[in-house]
């Protein structure tokens, strides 16, 4: 049976078992180079401060990422199509990519590192 610890500073609030399985973590981020969710790898952070974590320590975005099915210039032009009148779903088809993608990719809460 996995015991439970606080996260000192915020006892009932968010607890980390020691076979690193986490209650309520909203708001708590990884110290940089550790991994797992055991509570010494823990610090208390914003999303702004794990964003900033991410960048630091090399989160590939965009075409970086290995994943990345989409490059600049197919962001551009979907967000132009979608500007234009095409839906989500013909977009998502043809780019091979999910209607969430296309969603992300329009609203720029996905690649909006381009313009």
């Amino acid at each position: 049976m996995a015991r439970w610890a606080s996260v000192p500073g915020f006892e009932g609030y968010y607890e980390v078992s020691d076979t690193g399985r986490v209650r309520s973590l909203d708001r708590v981020i990884h110290k940089p180079y550790r991994s797992g969710n055991r509570l010494s790898n823990l610090r208390w952070g914003s999303h702004a401060d794990n964003a900033a974590d991410s960048a630091r320590h090399g989160l590939k975005k965009g075409t970086r990422h290995h994943g990345a099915k989409l490059d600049n210039r197919k962001v551009r032009s979907i967000r132009l199509r979608y500007a234009a009148g095409e839906g989500m779903t013909a977009l998502a088809e043809q780019y091979g990519v999910t209607h969430t993608t296309i969603g992300r990719v329009v609203r720029r809460s996905g690649w909006g590192h381009i313009p």
